[in-house]
């Protein structure tokens, strides 16, 4: 069972394969539907409020041949005291794996030592690894021209700006994310939003 709570929770090797995967399986979107996920429930947990987050999860379980689950958390027991725990176990009963979207970092690791599925980070206000590597595989497509066995590769060594709010999750991604990689991140913003 593994986790996707950080950017190095992954080898390099591990997202040069996802990478090759999912440039695989952008080319054959609309085609025949992939069966990875296939006689497999995904429970999708958001805390915050989300549109591209949301769909782009619940839209891609279901192409992988799942059944995305959505919950929203303001509707379920751990909105009026359950503890993250008992939500975990009693969700890893029923789940293949969980997809969260939070405010506390904490909660993402809580629910992964708690339960027995995998757990993906879909946005903390720590960290937002999925968001990083989509635009990781958005560079890597254009730097490694198109090769997808060249995507993580095409990486190592670039120099990548990230410009803006420079205390929020994208820039810890970007941090912890480049390091990684081998990329070598740039930030820039206003006084008063350091990482």
């Amino acid at each position: 069972m593994r986790h996707f709570l950080k950017e190095t929770d992954l080898s390099l090797a591990e997202i040069q394969s996802i990478f090759a995967q999912a440039a695989l399986l952008k080319s054959q979107r609309g085609q025949a539907k992939s069966q990875d996920l296939a006689q497999q429930s995904w429970g999708l947990l958001f805390f915050k409020k989300s549109t591209r987050t949301r769909v782009s999860f619940q839209v891609g379980v279901h192409e992988l041949g799942g059944q995305p689950v959505m919950l929203n958390a303001d509707d379920m027991q751990i909105s009026r005291g359950e503890t993250v725990a008992d939500t975990a176990k009693v969700l890893s009963r029923y789940l293949h794996g969980m997809v969260i979207r939070c405010h506390e970092h904490k909660l993402l690791e809580d629910f992964a030592q708690s339960g027995t599925m995998p757990v993906v980070n879909a946005l903390s206000d720590f960290l937002h690894p999925c968001q990083f590597m989509t635009d990781m595989f958005t560079l890597a497509e254009r730097w490694s021209k198109g090769k997808p066995e060249n995507f993580a590769s095409s990486l190592k060594g670039r120099k990548v700006a990230f410009l803006g709010d420079t205390a929020c999750n994208m820039a810890n991604s970007f941090i912890l994310g480049g390091a990684a990689l081998g990329v070598e991140i740039a930030l820039a913003g206003p006084a008063g939003y350091e990482p």
